[in-house]
C-alpha cells in the first residue's frame, strides 16, 4: 500500500486522518474504480464491508446464527465476512450463532453487534475510543443468464463511520448523502461453488453444475452513498463530486459520482483554509464499447490549493501504458488478473487459458508518483510465485520489487 497524508482531524483527543491509498493488486479485469480512481481508496472515516455467504448471517432464522459450521444434508453454511478499515486499523471478523464477533486479525479491539440485527456496528480500540458504524449501503444481486434464475437478493454490504467518540467525550461526526446513486456490474461465475456462495442451496433443490465451458452472468446494482461533509468541532471537511461515465446508472437515478474536491472551513471565520482537487480522467480498453464497460476512472492529479484558491503543491500520477481490456472480458488468469488471451465468445470459451502473464498483468499499474518538490518516485514490480510442489510458478498480480526515488536535481 502506498500512502500520501492529506489532513489530520483534531477535537481534543479524539482524531482522524484523512489519507490516500493506492493497492496495487486493485487492476483486476472485472474491477471497478473507486469514486477516487482504479487501484486509489480516500481514507476519510471508515467502513465495516460484507460479502455474503448464502443467507444472511444478520438475521435470526438464517445464515450461521441459525446453523452450525459446516454441512446440512448438501448445504454448506459458511459464515459471512466481514472487513473492517478504520483509524489505521484493518482487518476481518465473522459473527458467530450467538452474533458474537470472532476477530481473525487485530484482537485488541473489541466489535459488537448493534441490536443483533443489521444496524449497525460499534468498535472500541484499545485507548477507549469508539466508532459507530451505522450508515448502511446496499446491494442487490440477481441472475440475468445461466442455468437457474433464482439467485435475487437485496442486502447491507456495508457499514460506514458516522462517529467517533474519545474517552473525554469529544466526537467526530461524518454525514452522507441522504439520496442513492445505483450503478450496475456484471460478472461471470463459471462454477457450482460460486453460485452455491451466492444464494444456492445446494444439489439437494436442483441446482445444478454449470456446463463445462459455459458461464452466467451476475447482475449487482450498489446503491452508492458518498461522505459530504466531517464535522470536527471548530472546523468541517466538505467534499464536492461530479458525475462519472465508468458506471451503468440506473434508470430514473442520478449518476454515480467521483470525488472533485474535498475543502476544510473553519467554523469560527466560515472561510475554507484549504482545498485538495482530484483531477482525473479515464483509461480506455481497446475497441468499440459503451463506457461502462471499457472506461475505468483515473486519477490523474491532487493539488493542494490555499485560502486565496492558488495552488500550494501538486501531487501527479503516471501508469503503466498496457491497458486493460474490456471489464467482462475472459481474459483472465486464475486470480482475475489480466493475461492476454482472447476469445471469440463471451459466453463460450474453449480450451480456456488460466495462465498468469507478466507483461499483461502489471496493465494501468501506478508507475511513477512527482511529488511538490519536483522529485519524484518510481515503482518496479514483479510477479507474484507459489509452489505448485514440485517447483515454483507465476502466480496472479504483482507485488513492488523495487522502489526508486529521486530528488529534484
Amino acid at each position: 500500500e502506498i500512502k500520501i497524508p492529506i489532513y489530520n482531524i483534531l477535537n481534543g483527543d479524539a482524531k482522524c486522518d484523512i489519507t490516500l491509498a493506492y493497492h496495487i493488486h486493485e487492476n483486476k479485469v472485472d474491477q471497478e474504480a473507486s469514486w477516487v480512481g482504479l487501484g486509489w481508496s480516500l481514507n476519510a472515516g471508515g467502513v465495516i464491508s460484507r460479502i455474503r455467504r448464502g443467507l444472511s448471517d444478520l438475521t435470526t432464522n438464517g445464515g450461521i446464527t441459525a446453523h452450525t459450521f459446516g454441512y446440512d444434508c448438501c448445504t454448506f453454511y459458511q459464515p459471512d465476512d466481514f472487513y473492517f478499515n478504520f483509524s489505521g486499523y484493518s482487518g476481518h471478523f465473522i459473527l458467530d450463532q450467538q452474533n458474537h464477533s470472532i476477530l481473525i486479525s487485530q484482537s485488541d479491539l473489541k466489535i459488537e453487534n448493534i441490536d443483533g440485527t443489521d444496524t449497525g456496528f460499534n468498535i472500541v480500540s484499545p485507548d477507549g475510543t469508539k466508532y459507530i458504524f451505522n450508515k448502511k449501503e446496499f446491494t442487490f444481486v440477481s441472475e440475468v443468464t445461466g442455468p437457474r434464475d433464482s439467485i435475487q437478493y437485496y442486502y447491507p454490504s456495508s457499514w460506514y463511520l458516522t462517529k467517533v467518540i474519545s474517552p473525554t467525550y469529544r466526537e467526530i461526526n461524518f454525514t452522507y448523502t441522504s439520496t442513492t446513486f445505483p450503478s450496475i456490474s456484471y460478472s461471470l461465475v463459471e462454477s457450482h461453488n460460486d453460485l452455491q456462495d451466492l444464494g444456492g442451496t445446494g444439489y439437494c433443490t436442483g441446482l445444478s453444475i454449470l456446463p463445462e465451458n459455459e458461464y452466467a452472468f451476475l447482475r449487482t446494482i450498489q446503491y452508492n452513498i458518498y461522505p459530504t461533509k466531517i464535522d470536527f468541532g471548530l472546523g468541517e471537511i466538505t467534499f464536492t463530486t461530479n458525475d462519472r461515465l465508468d458506471l451503468l446508472k440506473v434508470s430514473g437515478y442520478p449518476y454515480p459520482k467521483r470525488l472533485a474536491e474535498l475543502s476544510i472551513t473553519d467554523k469560527s471565520s466560515l472561510e475554507i483554509v484549504r482545498k485538495f482537487v482530484f483531477t482525473s480522467s479515464y483509461f480506455i480498453s481497446a475497441g468499440s464499447y459503451p463506457d461502462h464497460i471499457s472506461r475505468r476512472l483515473k486519477l490523474e492529479s491532487l493539488i493542494e490549493k490555499n485560502a486565496s484558491n492558488q495552488s500550494n503543491s501538486i501531487y501527479s500520477f503516471e501508469y503503466e501504458p498496457t491497458l486493460l481490456p474490456v471489464k467482462y472480458s475472459k481474459s483472465t488468469d486464475y486470480w482475475g488478473f489480466y493475461n492476454g488471451f482472447t476469445y471469440p465468445s463471451e459466453t463460450t470459451v474453449n480450451n480456456r487459458d488460466f495462465s498468469s502473464n507478466s507483461t499483461y498483468s502489471k496493465a494501468c499499474l501506478l508507475k511513477k508518483i512527482v511529488y511538490p518538490t519536483g522529485g519524484f518516485t518510481t515503482f518496479e514490480y514483479e510477479g507474484n510465485t507459489f509452489s505448485n510442489r514440485t517447483n515454483m510458478t507465476q502466480g496472479g498480480g504483482k507485488r513492488i520489487k523495487r522502489i526508486i526515488s529521486y530528488d529534484n536535481n
